[in-house]
């Protein structure tokens, strides 16, 4: 039925403020000081916020690197929902480790497990070399003894001081298993993935003795950000050296580290956008329906720097449906302004944000919002993009999320605050309602009970199901899925008791889009 997805919609509560005109992408101004939160973790040197993982009690961690004075470690700080840190984590808000006494030790990544541990992953510096390094936290923000050695576990890709490695991105297998993601440099400069296993030791089960090297052009091969598919493959995303440009490249995994031959030419797609331009694939996410892959990052395509996303089924084929002939580009200013898209995610409702930074005003932070298909979001901000300038230097915008208030996060540095984590929150006019009592009669659609000790009921018009295929999914805070379902009758009755207790988000989704609520497991 055609109107299934207006059904949908209304009534699981993604709705837009109640004034029509009103216009969303600004800051929050109920989030820090005047919507943003600057936290000094050191006074003496650098620190740069990398990653944002929303809690499902509404707070925040932030993580990445600081300079203690005489090493620079890995740093986390949890921020309660309103941005004041929280002092029940680590010390005072905020835990730092130096790995393996290094004097560098940077964190570029980091992910939740679905028991709450928090794990980082980057590199450190071993005294002739940079070798892959992962740290696991529990919910407390303190090294977890179980994990590693001392809560830390290190890898390196050949010799050190001939190969350097770099772990960009970090990601979660079904089976618990922490997959590594980055670049090893040598001889060559090649995409590199590695797995550990739960305890942290080298899974030599993954690729071969627990790595996969890849090399793809001949001159740079830059892997900057992953994603695990909901059947384990793995797929890297970032961009290779062809000639005097740089060009979109993907590759795809199975689930033990080896090419995937069903995706693009064995297991590999890159795509130029110019026959000479630079494009930098910086941030990879998976779409649904249909397993679709997005590529955002920054193109100079016009001659010029800018945000830009492009689109890939599932078996690698460009998809020319996506923004304007496969492609959404965004100049934030005139022609010659510098655009740097960095960091991209999916709001529940389908769409999608990049963020990085941009010298519209001089150098600022930017974020930018299309919708599902690569058209601008204009009910967002200016015309879909808004910015905003913390310090008089040039700003770097790492990540971008919606936390489970559906409020937009975006977090990075700026270099005349060098030694600061900086976090700014948007308004992004979605709202959720839990509430039975606010389900519409009319449209005879419930979910219900919500909040739920572990079983729902999913509740459908008949007229509404009987030409639609509507599948279920539940995912953590993290965009991980735990659960899906397709709804195939009136009403369905759900067993949950496989997930944990927490606040999830439970999507429906058919051939015309996804609606989504958040859900309550007590």
């Amino acid at each position: 039925m055609k109107h299934l997805f207006l059904f949908i919609i209304f009534s699981i509560g993604i709705f837009y403020n109640s004034n029509l005109y009103a216009q969303y992408g600004v800051v929050d101004s109920t989030f820090g000081v005047n919507g943003i939160v600057q936290t000094q973790i050191f006074t003496s040197g650098a620190a740069v916020c990398r990653n944002l993982i929303p809690l499902p009690d509404g707070k925040i961690v932030a993580t990445g690197s600081a300079f203690t004075g005489a090493n620079t470690g890995f740093a986390l700080v949890r921020y309660n929902n309103d941005g004041t840190i929280d002092n029940t984590f680590g010390t005072q808000g905020i835990t730092t480790t130096i790995i393996n006494n290094s004097i560098t030790g940077v964190s570029y990544c980091s992910v939740r497990q679905p028991d709450g541990k928090i794990i980082l992953g980057g590199d450190y510096y071993s005294g002739s070399g940079y070798s892959f390094a992962v740290a696991r936290y529990d919910t407390n923000g303190i090294l977890d003894p179980s994990f590693g050695i001392g809560g830390i576990s290190t890898y390196a890709v050949g010799t050190p001081g001939s190969i350097d490695n770099f772990g960009n991105a970090i990601a979660l297998q079904s089976n618990g298993k922490i997959i590594l993601a980055g670049t090893s440099i040598g001889v060559s400069t090649d995409f590199t993935v590695l797995r550990f296993n739960t305890d942290g030791s080298l899974d030599n089960t993954f690729g071969t003795q627990g790595v996969t090297v890849t090399p793809i052009g001949s001159g740079s091969d830059n892997c900057y950000s992953m994603t695990v598919q909901n059947d384990d493959k793995i797929i890297l995303a970032g961009d290779i050296n062809v000639g005097t440009a740089y060009v979109f490249t993907v590759a795809r995994y199975d689930a033990n580290g080896i090419l995937d031959p069903s995706f693009g030419v064995a297991g590999i797609r890159s795509h130029f956008l110019g026959s000479n331009d630079d494009d930098y694939g910086y941030s990879v996410k998976m779409q649904q329906p249909g397993n679709k892959i997005l590529v955002g990052g920054a193109t100079n395509f016009n001659g010029s720097y800018d945000f830009v996303i492009l689109r890939f089924d599932s078996t690698g084929t460009f998809d020319t449906s996506f923004g304007n002939g496969g492609i959404a580009l965004t100049n934030f200013g005139s022609a010659g302004n510098i655009d740097y898209g960095r960091t991209m995610s999916l709001q529940p409702d389908g769409k999608i944000l990049l963020a990085g930074r941009t010298f519209v005003i001089g150098s600022a932070f930017g974020i930018v919002r299309y919708d599902s298909n690569g058209n601008i979001d204009n009910s967002f901000g200016n015309q879909g993009t808004a910015y905003i300038q913390i310090a008089s230097a040039q700003h770097n915008c790492y990540s971008v999320i919606t936390d489970i208030n559906n409020k937009i996060l975006i977090a990075g540095q700026a270099p005349t605050l060098p030694d600061h984590f900086i976090l700014v929150r948007y308004t992004s006019g979605l709202t959720t309602s839990i509430s039975e009592q606010n389900v519409n009669s009319e449209n005879n659609f419930v979910v219900y009970p919500n909040p739920s000790s572990g079983e729902i009921t999913i509740r459908l018009n008949e007229e509404g199901i009987k030409n639609e295929s509507v599948e279920m999914k539940i995912i953590d805070v993290t965009g991980k899925e735990l659960y899906s379902k397709k709804i195939e009758t009136m009403e369905e009755r759900i067993h949950l008791s496989s997930i944990s207790p927490g606040i999830y988000i439970l999507q429906l989704l058919n051939g015309k889009g996804i609606s989504s609520q958040k859900l309550i497991i007590n």
